[in-house]
C-alpha cells in the first residue's frame, strides 16, 4: 500500500462546507456557509472596473496581469500602511523589499504562511474555542500541537489565569480571532492587555485575524492586539478584502508583522502561491485609500442582525447578540433536539434553512446544543428565512422570550 502522509489523516473537510452542500442542493436558505451573499456594496462596482481596467492594460513591468512581488505592488502596500496607521494604529513599513506588510491568498494564506514561519512539529499553538475550525486544521497541517481555552457563555469572557496555564516551554503563539467566528465576541481592551501581558512574559508571538475589524455592533470597538505597548513586534495581524467587500470568491488578504517574521511570511508566501492575484491588487488600491467607507458596514450587518436575531427568538432559540462579525452561535436546547447534529439535518429537512453544527467549532462536544447561523445575506432571505424557522417552535410556548442581550 502506497504511502501518505500521516498529518492529513485526522483532518476532514470542513462542516460549513458540507452543510452548504446540502442545503444548497435542496434549493434551500444557506445561512451555514458565510460566503456574505449580501446586497452590493458601493465599494463592489469599484473593484469590479479596476480589475478590468487593470486586465485592460495588460501585461506591463508593472505587473498588471503577471507575477509581481511577493510582498505585493507597492501601491496597494503604501495604501495598506496607511490603513493600519490610521485605524488600526499599527505600525507598518510598505518597502516591497524590507517592510512588514505581505499582500496574501486570502486571510487563511496569511495564517497559513505566517504558521509556516513560526511552527515547528511538535510546537504547541492555543485557540480559544469556540474556534473558526480552520484555524485549528491549518496548525494540525503544520505539525503543531493545538491547545485550548474556552471562551465562556453568556459573554464569551475567558480566565487569563487559565490562558497562562495552558502554556508551556513548547508554545509558539496564540491565535486570537477578534471580532470572533462563530460567536460575535469581540475582545476588549482589557482583554487583550491581559493576553499582550502573558505573551511578553512568556516570550510568545500571537496571531490576531482580524477579517471582521469593520464589522462591530452597538459602539463596540474593534482594537488590534498589535496596537498595544510591546506588541507590535510579537504580533501577526491578519485582514481580509474578501469579508470588508463582501466578495468572498476574491481571495485577498494581508499580513503584517515584525520585519524578521514578516521576511519569513513573505518566503512562505512566495513557496505556497507566488503572489497574490496581481489585477485585483491594482483595483485594491485606491479602495484602500479611501478605507473610511466601510466603517458604515457596521450599519449593514447591524440591521442584518437584527432580522435573525428576532427571527431566531420567535423560533425558541436562545441567543446571544454578538457585538461583531457576521455569526450567531444560537443554543436550541428549548427546541428539544438530542444533538446539534441531528438539530441541523431536522431543520433543514422541515424548513429548508441551512446552519453548521455547533461542535464544529469545539474540540469537544460542548457545542452539541449550538448551532451556528450567519446572517451575511440578504435581507429578504432574512426574512424568509426567519418564518420559516417559526415551523420549529410548534407546541412551544410562545409567550417566553429566549433574545437575550
Amino acid at each position: 500500500m502506497m504511502k501518505m502522509s500521516s498529518k492529513m489523516a485526522g483532518i476532514l473537510p470542513s462542516d460549513i462546507r458540507k452543510y452548504t452542500s446540502i442545503v444548497e442542493e435542496r434549493g434551500g436558505i444557506n445561512l451555514a456557509q458565510g460566503h456574505c451573499f449580501i446586497e452590493p456594496l458601493e465599494a463592489f462596482s469599484d473593484l469590479f472596473a479596476g480589475t478590468m481596467a487593470a486586465f485592460e492594460k495588460g501585461r506591463s513591468k508593472s505587473g498588471y496581469t503577471t507575477y509581481v512581488h511577493a510582498s505585493g505592488i507597492q501601491l496597494l502596500l503604501n495604501a495598506i500602511a496607511k490603513k493600519l496607521q490610521e485605524f488600526n494604529n499599527v505600525p507598518a513599513d510598505p518597502d516591497m523589499l524590507s517592510g512588514n506588510i505581505v499582500v496574501t491568498h486570502g486571510a487563511t494564506g496569511a495564517m497559513s504562511c505566517a504558521l509556516d514561519a513560526l511552527v515547528d512539529p511538535g510546537t504547541e499553538v492555543i485557540l480559544f474555542e469556540p474556534l473558526y475550525n480552520y484555524h485549528l486544521k491549518a496548525v494540525q497541517m503544520k505539525g503543531g500541537i493545538p491547545k485550548f481555552v474556552q471562551l465562556k457563555t453568556p459573554n464569551w469572557d475567558f480566565d487569563p489565569a487559565e490562558l497562562e496555564q495552558q502554556i508551556t516551554e513548547k508554545t509558539r503563539a496564540i491565535i486570537i480571532n477578534t471580532p470572533n467566528n462563530p460567536t460575535g465576541k469581540v475582545f476588549s481592551r482589557v482583554e487583550l492587555e491581559a493576553v499582550a501581558d502573558i505573551c511578553k512574559r512568556k516570550d510568545i508571538f500571537a496571531i490576531t485575524d482580524e477579517v471582521y475589524e469593520f464589522i462591530t455592533f452597538d459602539g463596540t470597538e474593534h482594537l488590534s492586539l498589535a496596537s498595544l505597548p510591546g506588541m507590535a513586534e510579537r504580533t501577526v495581524t491578519i485582514s481580509s478584502y474578501s469579508k470588508t467587500l463582501a466578495a468572498t470568491g476574491i481571495r485577498m488578504g494581508y499580513a503584517v508583522a515584525p520585519k524578521e517574521l514578516a521576511q519569513r511570511i513573505r518566503v512562505a508566501n512566495e513557496v505556497n502561491y507566488i503572489c497574490a492575484v496581481s489585477p485585483i491588487q491594482h483595483a485594491l488600491v485606491q479602495i484602500t485609500e479611501n478605507w473610511e467607507r466601510f466603517l458604515s458596514l457596521s450599519k449593514t450587518f447591524g440591521n442584518k442582525r437584527q432580522i435573525l436575531a428576532e427571527g431566531l427568538s420567535n423560533a425558541g432559540f436562545k441567543i446571544n447578540l454578538p457585538k461583531g462579525s457576521y455569526y450567531i452561535l444560537a443554543d436550541f436546547t428549548k427546541l428539544g433536539f438530542s444533538n446539534d447534529v441531528v438539530a441541523v439535518e431536522q431543520m433543514i429537512d422541515i424548513t429548508g434553512v441551512g446552519a453548521v453544527p455547533g461542535s464544529a467549532f469545539y474540540s469537544d462536544d460542548a457545542g452539541s446544543k449550538q448551532i451556528r447561523f450567519c446572517f451575511a445575506n440578504r435581507d429578504e432571505q432574512l426574512i424568509e428565512a426567519s418564518k420559516l424557522l417559526r415551523q420549529l417552535y410548534s407546541g412551544l410556548n410562545s409567550g417566553e422570550s429566549n433574545f437575550v442581550t
